[in-house]
């Protein structure tokens, strides 16, 4: 009774697995702080070398990174607004400079520290979204000098010819600023309400916005637009599934195993 038991359960796993396989998506996948934030999923802090190198092995051809400024002027790859629950420093990244905060080891990763823009290899991926967290909290939201946000960005795009390096704002104002110095620049926006106001004002590359704000109906209003829409806030396999059943051009996910298992597209 106990085998027959077995054999069920075997029989129902491969038929539940057959109807996963068949399903499949035409969407892109985009890592998430190159694989994920989360490590108890992967084996590295995101947005650093290693889980760059990690989200390669995976064979991932486009990555998120997210970015912000240290108090010297060099951006660093860097999620939180705080520094604190990462690592053993409190406070911000913007108010250290950047030789010191390259010293900084994540949690439970001693050999693992923060990383610079102008220091890492993205040798091997098609395209590299820059998320710019150009506020600052610990300086009470500073104002942007948009020569200082964009000098940087500039030496990383003329040092990787080969990738298409591509930024994210949720300023509307730094919109028409990288427009004008040639930069593929993606909105991230609120909702489809605020896609709708941008889309006629402003040139954009494309929107990114949040899989719960965003339905499949308006996902297919916004491509019908000609517009780019990527999703993001994407952590599981079952939230890749949501999300891909939109069908937007790409999400942007933390569970990016998952999501290639999902889409046809590398």
């Amino acid at each position: 009774m106990s085998r027959f038991y077995y054999i069920i359960i075997l029989i129902i796993s491969f038929l539940s697995g057959c109807k996963d396989a068949d399903e499949r998506y035409h969407v892109g996948v985009i890592g998430h702080a190159a694989a994920g934030l989360d490590v108890d999923r992967v084996p590295y802090p995101g947005n650093t070398q290693e889980s760059m190198d990690y989200a390669r092995s995976l064979g991932a051809k486009h990555i998120e990174l997210d970015i912000q400024l240290s108090a010297d002027g060099h951006w660093i790859l860097f999620h939180n607004d705080f520094m604190d629950f990462h690592t053993s420093v409190d406070g911000c990244i913007s108010q250290f400079n950047a030789d010191f905060l390259e010293t900084v080891a994540y949690h439970g990763f001693p050999n693992i520290k923060i990383a610079r823009l102008d220091k890492i290899d993205v040798g091997g991926f098609e395209t590299v979204y820059l998320d710019l967290r150009h506020y600052q909290p610990c300086n009470n939201f500073a104002h942007i000098d948009t020569n200082l946000l964009y000098s940087g960005i500039e030496q990383f795009i003329e040092s990787h010819t080969e990738t298409h390096i591509c930024l994210i704002t949720n300023k509307l104002s730094l919109l028409p600023f990288f427009n004008s110095k040639g930069v593929d620049v993606y909105f991230e926006a609120q909702d489809f309400a605020q896609i709708s106001q941008v889309h006629t004002l402003y040139i954009y590359a494309g929107f990114v916005v949040r899989n719960k704000n965003i339905s499949a109906q308006e996902v297919t209003q916004i491509r019908n637009w000609g517009a780019e829409l990527i999703i993001f806030d994407v952590k599981s396999y079952e939230g890749n599934k949501e999300a891909m059943r939109k069908n937007p051009n790409f999400v942007m996910t933390d569970a990016i195993a998952s999501a290639f298992i999902l889409s046809q597209q590398p």
